[in-house]
């Protein structure tokens, strides 16, 4: 008879550890898909189908004991720490999200985030309306359409690429106003 081999960090409460946390993941995901498409019911949308994804990062610090490799410094933002990049549907629900160093650009980040989530894309039927990526002026269109036809070429074919309106200086003194009106306001 062979002997057991025994790894010294595998024991059984790090399998059950383990497997809890990957129900955990998955039903949870189930969860938020299923409630997901029955709020999209509700307001008379298609369940899985969204028409609009609005797409953009957040560089934010780290906390002090994150290791060196998940850290880098977003020079745009002086940031020492990471880069959450998010996508929300139409509604505000989010729809992807993915995480990687500050120093990662914005259109790298987003390249990373939609090919982890090409599945979706690729299930898409063509014969619904395309979905559009409403995107700020920190991303490059070109680019992004030329990376993401390398991982899926018949990608185009089912999202387009919209860069969002800058606004003008007066809309942005405007906002500023505003925002002090409502700062005063709230300290009276």
């Amino acid at each position: 008879r062979a002997p057991i081999y025994k790894s010294p960090h595998v024991d059984a409460f790090s399998v059950f550890t383990y497997l809890y946390i990957v129900w955990f993941f998955y039903a949870h995901l189930l969860i938020m898909t299923n409630l997901h498409g029955r709020v999209r019911e509700q307001v008379k949308k298609k369940p899985q189908w969204t028409t609009l994804i609005m797409i953009d990062s957040q560089a934010v610090k780290n906390t002090c004991n994150a290791s060196v490799e998940s850290k880098g410094f977003c020079f745009y933002k002086a940031t020492n720490g990471i880069k959450r990049h998010l996508a929300v549907d139409i509604l505000g629900f989010p729809f992807f999200t993915h995480c990687t160093k500050a120093s990662i650009s914005d259109d790298l980040g987003l390249i990373e985030m939609l090919s982890i989530n090409i599945d979706y894309f690729k299930s898409k039927p063509i014969e619904l309306p395309k979905i559009t990526i409403l995107i700020d002026h920190g991303y490059h269109p070109e680019k992004l359409t030329q990376a993401l036809e390398q991982i899926y070429p018949q990608i185009m074919s089912k999202i387009q690429f919209e860069l969002s309106a800058k606004p003008s200086k007066a809309e942005k003194e405007a906002k500023a106003s505003c925002k002090n009106k409502l700062y005063k306001f709230n300290l009276e």
